[in-house]
């Protein structure tokens, strides 16, 4: 088990999503939309077609590269399909 606020991103890979977190990966046989109904909806946000991450660790916002940095130094690229959707959340927790 993986708890919530430890988990950095979820990215895909392939037919499997790897849960992330700062210290280590888990693989999982799991489609991207079955795991995001899992996770608490107001805390994970999607990104990019293969990314959601958790906003509570989201550091800064990089638009002009469309790209969000997170605490742990690592960058997670943003699509404009899900800009608006990410905006609305940031702009709620500054």
């Amino acid at each position: 088990k993986v708890l919530y606020n430890s988990i950095e991103m979820v990215k895909v890979e392939g037919k499997y999503v790897s849960i992330m977190t700062e210290e280590e990966a888990f693989l999982i046989e799991m489609s991207l939309k079955l795991l995001q109904q899992k996770l608490p909806e107001k805390q994970f946000i999607q990104v990019h077609r293969n990314y959601v991450v958790n906003m509570s660790l989201v550091k800064k916002l990089h638009l002009s590269d469309n790209d969000i940095e997170l605490l742990s130094g690592n960058r997670i690229p943003m699509s404009r399909r899900f800009k608006e959707k990410f905006m609305e959340h940031y702009s709620i927790l500054r």
